[in-house]
């Protein structure tokens, strides 16, 4: 749900932002920010305002099709008459009566960043590697309307402000670079991010950190880039808007700020946004991000209607839009700072994936990726779990091994079967990584066969005691909670099996083995035992006592649901192994050429990609018909064995391209090759995949 609350905190007034994940600037934010900002700014008792957000930005910019709609309606006077009022605002904010401060905790692009330019003060976290600052405006063929092209000249040296204006989203830079180069003020290094803001804003009020008095001022002085620099910091072909940008930034520093917004950019802004360029240019990034399927939860569109749907939207793949673009990035630079391949090793070594990282991740909301915003998620579905998932996997399969079954099997069993009050006590600590959970249906001599598990569960007084054992469950010796599979009648089969929510602190659970694996070494793999334990009603997921086979459809919808989540990985691994043999081929000299110049090299180069293609494709295509509402078993099973056996083979032969390399653990490849095995065993081996896919065609052609 989007909205602006506000609120007092001591003598400092906090705006926040919420619109997760990216916090995209709606209409009715940016109205709610009008009505609550004056009065907050206004208060006596309020010594200093904090503008903040929460999720994966501080504010991704104004929402693409509230610009889109202005510039299609043609109306001039009512464009201005908007931003005029909104930028009302944004000249008390940089008055200087009152200090404001921007808490940026993410991405921070287009009407975002002119909302922290606005801002007296900037100020992120230190450690973040996920900030980013950019003006994208120019990629959608029209200019900041909001104060980017007349604040951020004179906040930075005018020339990098032209390079970011000229150069859209390719010219993002990082929290580091920003304060390097006077964007952002502070770099807050108190491990509580609000802790320390609050601590700079006191420091502010205390005068030992002073406000800037000169940036509504002029800048005569500046005059201009060369051709060549406009050249090269517009990259492509030149856009009416780029040269627009220029004209804007090099006419209104030589006014003071008010003046050069109102005189300059509001009516450039108005000059190009009717233009032919900006309406194709935002229709082109509306049609990228524009949703081809509903997430509403619950819907009662039958399967028709949902399958009419479908094709009347599936222009555009939804996995091109604009949020799981970000994502992607979002943790990409994550990976890149946490999951080096010295830290890799690390961890392989020592058999652990850090609670730090773990931390790190929850940090993100990560774990609530694909949950709905309404439990603390992103609301970004089974698609943004797949990116997720082939990311993490790109750069540590172990990784996302341990948040895939903390979050896509224990966390995703109690969010489709539990009631509110297990999601308020076991779904909501996982998405904050307040807990890690584990999912256990294997036995001693029972894998996919669950029908025919030996662990018993017996109805006593105010709930059941289990009695059994599990193994090879993932997390199993660090999870806070597993999700038990357990039968509550010797002969009843599929039809009498139950699931259980068991606390691993309660008295009868112990930890019997740590097993020593050939693959995903940091990721915890365990026996226990359940000696007689109680586990109360009040923690009963899927009672199949009553014979109609609650237990047993709940366990496979969940394995339905993990098996898109496992194939994803499957693709980050694939990436990584065809990177890592490139890596290896572009340096690699044999009978007198480059190993990348033999023929033979370039076919296998041209068939790994080929089946790259054709699992990301099969696989993002599940997860979407699964966002959707569509019934995907077969997907589900088809997914999993052939994006296991095909990155089992693409990893092979990415292997057989490194020689003898392919067995030293130096080399990234050699841990691909142990890791992907057991892929091809998680949530049902391929065997029983293939065999399930097979009993299905022969019954759909006898019927």
């Amino acid at each position: 749900m989007a909205e602006v609350v506000s609120g007092i905190v001591g003598n400092i007034g906090v705006i926040k932002f919420s619109n997760p994940p990216f916090n995209f600037l709606t209409r009715e934010m940016l109205e709610g920010f009008e009505k609550y900002f004056k009065p907050l700014y206004h208060n006596e008792s309020v010594k200093a305002v904090v503008v903040k957000s929460e999720g994966l930005a501080f504010s991704a910019g104004v929402d693409i099709k509230l610009i889109s709609a202005m510039a299609k309606s043609g109306d001039r006077s009512a464009v201005e008459k908007l931003l005029k009022a909104l930028h009302g605002n944004f000249d008390l904010m940089s008055g200087g009566e009152k200090p404001v401060i921007a808490a940026v905790n993410g991405f921070c692009f287009g009407g975002g960043l002119e909302l922290a330019l606005a801002c007296n003060f900037i100020v992120v976290p230190s450690d973040s590697q996920t900030i980013s600052f950019a003006c994208p405006e120019v990629d959608y063929g029209i200019i900041p309307g909001l104060g980017a092209t007349q604040r951020l000249p004179r906040r930075i040296e005018p020339r990098l402000a032209l390079k970011m204006l000229l150069g859209g989203k390719s010219a993002a830079i990082n929290a580091e670079v920003a304060y390097s180069i006077g964007l952002v003020d502070e770099l807050v290094a108190d491990e509580d991010f609000n802790k320390g803001v609050i601590g700079f804003v006191n420091r502010v009020l205390n005068s030992e950190v002073k406000m800037s008095a000169d940036r509504n001022d002029p800048r005569p002085d500046f005059k201009g880039i060369s051709r060549e620099d406009f050249n090269s910091f517009a990259k492509e072909q030149p856009s009416f808007a780029a040269y627009l940008i220029n004209s804007v930034v090099n006419e209104g520093l030589k006014l003071p700020m008010p003046e050069a917004w109102s005189d300059v950019e509001l009516p450039a802004l108005l000059n190009c946004l009717f233009t032919s360029d900006a309406l194709e240019g935002l229709s082109s990034f509306l049609q990228k991000r524009k949703p081809s399927f509903s997430m509403v939860v619950g819907s009662q569109e039958s399967s028709a209607q949902k399958t009419e749907t479908v094709v009347q939207n599936a222009e555009v793949p939804p996995w091109e839009k604009e949020e799981y673009k970000m994502l992607r990035q979002t943790i990409r630079e994550f990976a890149e700072q946490e999951l080096t391949w010295s830290k890799v090793r690390q961890m392989e070594k020592t058999e652990t994936v850090t609670k730090e990282l773990l931390g790190k991740m929850a940090e993100l909301g990560l774990f609530g990726a694909g949950f709905p915003e309404s439990v603390g998620g992103f609301g970004l579905g089974k698609v943004g779990v797949c990116v997720l998932a082939d990311e993490l996997a790109y750069y540590h399969p172990a990784t996302a091994v341990v948040m895939g079954a903390s979050s896509s099997l224990a966390g995703e069993a109690v969010y489709l079967f539990g009631n509110e009050d297990q999601k308020q006590r076991y779904l909501i600590p996982v998405i904050e990584g307040k807990k890690i959970g584990a999912f256990a249906t294997t036995e001693p001599g029972i894998g996919s066969d669950i029908a025919n598990i030996s662990t018993m569960a017996k109805k006593v007084e105010g709930g059941w005691r289990l009695r059994g054992s599990k193994q090879f469950i993932t997390n199993g010796e660090i999870a806070d909670f597993v999700i038990v599979t357990a039968q509550t009648d010797p002969d009843g089969g599929q039809k009498t099996l139950s699931l259980f929510i068991v606390d691993t602190g309660s008295k009868g659970f112990a930890i019997t083995k740590r097993e020593e694996k050939m693959g995903i070494h940091a990721s915890r793999t365990n026996s226990f035992a359940l000696d007689d334990i109680f586990v109360p009603e009040a923690d009963v997921l899927a009672d199949g006592s009553d014979g109609k086979k609650k237990g047993f459809k709940a366990t496979m919808k969940i394995f339905n649901h993990s098996r898109i989540t496992v194939a994803a990985s499957c693709i980050g691994m694939m990436r990584r192994a065809i990177d890592e043999a490139w890596n290896y081929a572009k340096d690699r000299r044999l009978f007198g050429k480059m190993l990348y110049e033999h023929q033979n090299t370039v076919r296998e180069f041209g068939e790994m990609r080929a089946k790259l293609l054709a699992v990301e494709n099969m696989v993002l295509d599940a997860a979407w018909k699964l966002d959707r509402g569509l019934d995907v078993r077969s997907e589900a099973a088809a997914v999993k064995y052939f994006a296991a056996e095909t990155a089992f083979n693409v990893i092979d032969r990415a292997g057989q391209l490194h020689g003898g390399n392919r067995f030293i653990a130096d080399f990234p490849i050699e841990m691909l090759q142990r890791d992907i095995v057991v892929f091809r065993v998680f949530e049902g081996t391929s065997e029983v995949q293939v065999l399930f896919l097979g009993k299905e065609f022969i019954t759909s052609r006898l019927i």
